[in-house]
């Protein structure tokens, strides 16, 4: 029996004697086709394993696509439910107008139409618009949808179907609603509000009449008593007489009162006029007309500067001017100019070279308790400015001149030629 050899065996000679490619068997050699065929299935593995992991790679991206969207959807149904809620318990009517024709009625919407949601889908709005106001309100409707600027709120009449009338007060706003363009109109019932104001301008202009009655009652008293004082110093011969010295003192207190009932009758009327544009150097040189001016020059910087302030802006330059003639002494010229601030504002200030004013009283000028008549003066000022928010106060310094400063906010001034004109910039 032969010993097996103790030489490792030769695999690859015996691998190809298996498969039929050994020497003795080179006439089938096959070798060269099944290598090629290995390295096509060792490539389409290969292939197999990248489309596994993309795809892995893939579901894992589904997955998180999946989570995003699910949370998504879920925010969404959460916003639409607080959407539902707001809408459908809001104080103010709400409808979304499309080619003429009421697409969506919120609840309280249908309230003041006088129905139920269902009823007014697919209605035209105009129909529950008083008639006079149909022509008025299309036209800001077809302009707003054409893009056109035109205001946001404007108020009407609303007809019921129980052919009611009901002020109210429309703010619109174009939005996209189901795909094309459409108005959306909140609707606010303004009949109380209306009924309020009726009944103050009432009361304003009862108590407008009982002052002005008793002003011109006060008044007469007045200057019967004025000639009653003269007729009496006629009478007195003697110069040095004692009761001289009490009638003076009776015209000074008669001129107190008269002075009070002006500021009375001027405060009193303030804010019933409607705010405007004003230009702030005609107002000036109109106050000043009014004044003996003639030995204090003026110099006027403000250019075409316009403030938004109350009609009575003009006693308030004549206020001032009137303040730099009594308490000025030395003041030779008066400047009115403006600045432009960092924040958009703009101060306007006048400005004399007189004695100016102690840092003590700067704010005290300002105050109704001031004992001064200026000073009360100073006060209605500042009360009338501050009713389209201009803030005022002196920065002057004491022996060089007094400086009255106007701050007015940046949408309360506005330039004639749309450009600062001899003004400055802070």
């Amino acid at each position: 029996m032969k010993k097996h050899s103790e030489e490792s065996p030769d695999w690859h000679d015996q691998r190809k004697r298996i498969i039929g490619l050994g020497e003795s068997s080179i006439r089938k050699n096959y070798f060269p086709e099944l290598q090629q065929k290995i390295l096509e299935l060792e490539k389409k593995n290969k292939d197999l394993n990248a489309a596994y992991e993309d795809l892995s790679t893939k579901e894992e991206e589904l997955r998180q696509n999946y989570e995003e969207l699910s949370t998504a959807e879920g925010r969404l149904r959460e916003s639409e439910e607080k959407y539902r809620v707001v809408v459908s318990s809001s104080n103010d009517g709400i409808v979304i107008i499309q080619t003429g024709l009421m697409q969506f009625v919120n609840p309280k919407a249908a309230e003041m139409l006088g129905g139920s949601v269902e009823e007014f889908v697919n209605l035209p709005y105009l129909e529950f618009i008083h008639p006079r106001e149909h022509k008025r309100i299309d036209e800001i409707y077809q302009k707003r949808m054409h893009g056109e600027p035109v205001s946001k709120v404007n108020e009407s009449v609303l007809v019921n179907k129980k052919q009611e009338l009901v002020d109210i007060e429309m703010n619109a706003n174009v939005i996209t609603y189901r795909g094309k363009p459409a108005d959306l109109v909140y609707i606010r019932d303004i009949r109380e509000h209306k009924r309020s104001q009726k009944a103050l301008e009432q009361a304003k202009k009862k108590l407008n009449l009982l002052n002005y009655v008793t002003f011109n009652e006060i008044k007469n008293k007045i200057f019967t008593i004025s000639g009653y004082q003269h007729f009496i110093k006629s009478k007195i011969e003697n110069a040095e007489s004692p009761i001289l010295s009490f009638l003076l003192k009776e015209d000074d207190l008669l001129g107190d009162i008269t002075e009070s009932l002006k500021f009375a009758q001027t405060y009193q009327d303030l804010g019933l006029k409607i705010a405007r544009w004003q230009n702030v150097n005609q107002v000036f040189l109109m106050a000043i007309s009014h004044l003996d001016f003639v030995k204090v020059k003026h110099h006027v910087m403000t250019g075409d500067l316009e403030i938004f302030a109350d009609p009575l802006l003009e006693q308030v330059f004549q206020i001032l001017a009137d303040n730099i003639l009594v308490h000025g002494k030395t003041a030779t010229q008066v400047t009115l100019g403006y600045v432009q601030n960092h924040d958009e504002s703009v101060t306007i200030f006048v400005e004399d070279d007189g004695v100016g004013l102690p840092e003590g009283i700067k704010e005290s000028i300002f105050l109704p308790e001031f004992q001064k008549t200026k000073s009360v003066g100073l006060f209605l000022a500042s009360e009338i400015l501050e009713i389209t928010e201009i803030s005022i106060r002196e920065t002057g310094t004491l022996g060089k001149g007094a400086r009255f400063e106007m701050t007015v906010p940046k949408d309360g001034y506005r330039f004639g030629s749309n450009e600062p004109e001899n003004g400055k910039s802070e």
